[in-house]
């Protein structure tokens, strides 16, 4: 009942690995409600395009914003840093093991997504950014 995505552009159809997006952005909704406010973490998923450097390509940027959870510490450079390397933090619940943003940034970087994970006052921003192929509409019924 919930408007969670909004676009920025006319529909197009691009090439994506959708593996990788999928696990990305599940990730990203996902830890944006579990961490986030718990009264009203306020999720939004807003996908804008952009010109690429030819008219066969389309940069893309996928973005997830909600409030932080204020009882939660405020998310750092050094923190994310430590995350995308791997280091545990013993400050963290025993629950997280920071596998999923961990591998998030691994899958990213084999498939070129530029991520990035910041906080400012209390809104958290999950960016994915990529450059994609815009391909032709498949034939109706054939979408794979």
């Amino acid at each position: 009942g919930r408007t969670l995505l909004r676009k920025h552009f006319d529909p197009m159809w691009v090439q994506l690995d959708i593996i990788a997006c999928g696990m990305i952005f599940e990730n990203a909704i996902s830890n944006a409600f579990k961490h986030g406010c718990p009264q009203d973490p306020a999720v939004t998923f807003t996908i804008t395009a952009g010109p690429a450097e030819d008219l066969s390509h389309v940069h893309l940027e996928f973005c997830v914003k909600n409030h932080a959870n204020r009882d939660r510490p405020k998310l750092t450079a050094e923190f994310l840093q430590k995350v995308v390397e791997g280091h545990m933090d013993k400050t963290m619940p025993v629950l997280s093991d920071r596998i999923g943003l961990s591998h998030c940034f691994m899958a990213a970087k084999a498939c070129n997504i530029a991520l990035s994970l910041e906080q400012e006052d209390t809104e958290v921003t999950f960016k994915a950014s990529l450059i994609a192929e815009v391909m032709e509409p498949p034939v109706q019924g054939n979408f794979l």
